[in-house]
């Protein structure tokens, strides 16, 4: 499903939901555990992350991901979509996290 939002300069942003609603839920779910233990996080760690837990999910998951790519638009999206943002814990160290 797609929603139009407007947004600063006038021009409708098309805001599409998730593809995958059980794969996000679960990669939303690991950011969160890693969160927790304060595990660094950038969208390198993030998209090898999201690349193992697919090829584990597509042996149990109703979801199809023979044509899906975690490219940084995708990223990018997720990170959007779930309100997640970077957020420096120490100088060298950035995360994600919910804002």
């Amino acid at each position: 499903m797609e929603q139009e939002l407007p947004d600063s300069s006038g021009w409708k942003k098309k805001q599409r939901s998730e593809q995958f609603p059980i794969f996000e839920r679960h990669v939303v779910e690991w950011v969160d555990r890693a969160n927790l233990k304060w595990v660094p996080i950038n969208d390198y760690v993030l998209k090898i992350t999201t690349e193992k837990l697919m090829s584990e999910l597509s042996v149990i998951s109703q979801e199809d991901y023979t044509d899906f790519v975690v490219s940084n638009g995708w990223i990018n999206n997720l990170k959007h979509r779930h309100n997640l943002r970077s957020k420096k814990k120490e100088v060298k160290e950035v995360t994600l996290m919910r804002s």
